[in-house]
């Protein structure tokens, strides 16, 4: 069996202000890849313990080089650096088990909620499908779900929850820190989170054979898609407008009718990249 875990920063327990999740040149980012790496750890671990020897961690965050290398067990397979296709789930396949999601974070616009956005929060204001902000959790089930992939896991935050118990009911929810602002929040031990995720992982396995809501499944949208992006600048849009199919709201909008998720999650990480290169060319 392969388990394969998408890693994220935001959603992880003593990541609360943007030093800490940057990048090289924040002063917090070393124990911010050092948390992020130990839980990683922890997580891999509890699937080794339960049976599993196939365990794929891809590192999800940012420019995708934050995990420690020479800190993370030997068993497991480590997916870093980007540009990447489906950056967060690189390498979900049909050779894929199950997906585990940590550090996540609740969607662009949650009210109180520990660095709220979707994807690239530079970018994007707000992203809809099918009429529903989406988180990046959401998004990646979508796609996942396309290839035979349910979810079985989900960590981050408490404001996260609501969305995996009703989007996924089946998924172990694994709560990380307690939210109270957008650069504040409350959270366990360190060794208490990790001990919480080694038996996270060991009771998700269970989802695999469980029954009714209870039992795993992937869930997969019906297509066509409408992916709605609304963009933090109008130049965004005007950039996003030429690729081809895409339709134009207002200043801000952009329209794009999708034939899967993994199609509009392969627009939005364009959306996102020629967004930051219309963004340096308007500078330099």
């Amino acid at each position: 069996m392969r388990v394969l875990i998408s890693v994220d920063m935001e959603g992880l327990p003593d990541i609360f202000y943007t030093g800490m999740e940057g990048g090289a040149s924040d002063p917090g980012y070393a124990e911010g890849r050092k948390t992020m790496t130990l839980l990683s750890s922890a997580l891999a671990e509890g699937y080794h313990s339960a049976g599993i020897e196939d365990i794929v961690i891809a590192d999800a965050h940012g420019n995708m080089v934050n995990l420690v290398y020479s800190s993370l067990p030997d068993f497991v397979k480590v997916v870093k650096g980007g540009i990447r296709q489906l950056d967060m789930i690189h390498g979900i396949d049909r050779s894929v088990d199950a997906l585990a999601m940590l550090g996540f974070h609740a969607a662009a616009g949650t009210a109180r909620s520990s660095f709220d956005h979707t994807y690239d929060g530079s970018t994007f204001h707000r992203i809809l499908v099918n009429g529903e902000p989406a988180s990046e959790f959401h998004l990646c089930t979508l796609v996942a779900g396309e290839y035979g992939v349910p979810v079985i896991l989900v960590a981050g935050d408490d404001k996260l929850r609501a969305e995996v118990e009703r989007i996924a009911p089946w998924a172990t929810y694994a709560q990380l820190k307690e939210s109270s602002g957008y650069w504040s929040s409350t959270y366990d031990s360190l060794s208490d989170i990790q001990s919480a995720l080694r038996a996270a992982a060991k009771l998700s396995i269970a989802s695999l054979a469980g029954k009714g809501r209870k039992r795993a499944r992937a869930l997969v949208a019906r297509p066509p898609i409408e992916f709605v992006f609304e963009m933090k600048r109008s130049v965004y849009a005007d950039v996003g407008e030429l690729v081809p199919g895409m339709k134009r709201g207002d200043g801000y909008t952009l329209m794009y009718r999708a034939g899967s998720a993994a199609e509009g999650y392969r627009v939005m990480q364009l959306l996102s990249y020629s967004s930051i290169g219309t963004e340096k060319s308007l500078t330099e």
